[in-house]
């Protein structure tokens, strides 16, 4: 695994996707809450009844927040997204709860390109290969769970350097899932805020137990 988190350390990820969405506004927002399986690498599910995963998590999942007076919420499909940093769309690719959005950025803390994919998404629809993007510019919604009612609608972060991906011809999840855990960096860093690890619990309902941002005023 490359470890470049110092360097994405510059990005206001965290502060772009809280401010499109007026979470501090809206809810007090505190910071993100982790289960072990949303976690880079981890080999357990946060989902359903648990257990083990197929391979390596290739990134990090977004959905649980803490909010004011000990509330806790989860992300929707109200919520938009935004880029992580000034750059280009590459290609957009489809993946089991939407699409994924795959962007190049070249931080200034590195000295050379990297790609950040966006998964479980709807694209806005003026977004295309080629499209350039601001830092903090919103370009897609989280998509809703369709028929998934054992995997509550999040947003879905994997970084790796430009070098290390296959063509973006042949590009698919399918081929992600089957890439060596090195070529993969923790997105943790783009999270340069509050956060924490909570215990998962396999009785607890992921829909109901936690306030759906979109219906906060």
């Amino acid at each position: 695994m490359k470890d470049l988190s110092p360097n994405f350390r510059t990005s206001g990820f965290l502060h772009s996707l809280s401010a499109a969405n007026r979470l501090e506004q809206r809810s007090g927002f505190k910071g993100f809450l982790f289960f072990p399986g949303m976690l880079f690498a981890s080999m357990e599910k946060w989902w359903a009844n648990g257990g083990k995963r197929s391979g390596f998590h290739e990134g990090l999942d977004l959905c649980f927040f803490a909010g004011a007076r000990g509330r806790r919420f989860r992300l929707d499909e109200t919520v938009k997204v935004p880029a992580a940093f000034d750059g280009q769309v590459k290609g957009i690719i489809s993946d089991f709860l939407g699409s994924t959005v795959i962007m190049t950025h070249k931080d200034p803390g590195l000295d050379r390109e990297f790609f950040i994919l966006y998964a479980h998404l709807r694209p806005d629809e003026k977004i295309h290969a080629g499209k350039r993007l601001r830092a903090g510019q919103t370009f897609a919604a989280i998509a809703p769970p369709g028929n998934n009612q054992s995997l509550p609608p999040h947003l879905h972060l994997s970084v790796v350097d430009s070098g290390c991906l296959p063509s973006l011809d042949i590009l698919e999840w399918q081929v992600l899932n089957s890439l060596e855990q090195e070529r993969f960096m923790d997105p943790m860093a783009l999270i340069n805020g509050r956060r924490e690890i909570i215990g998962y619990d396999p009785g607890i309902d992921l829909f109901e137990d936690f306030v759906p941002a979109g219906e906060t005023p």
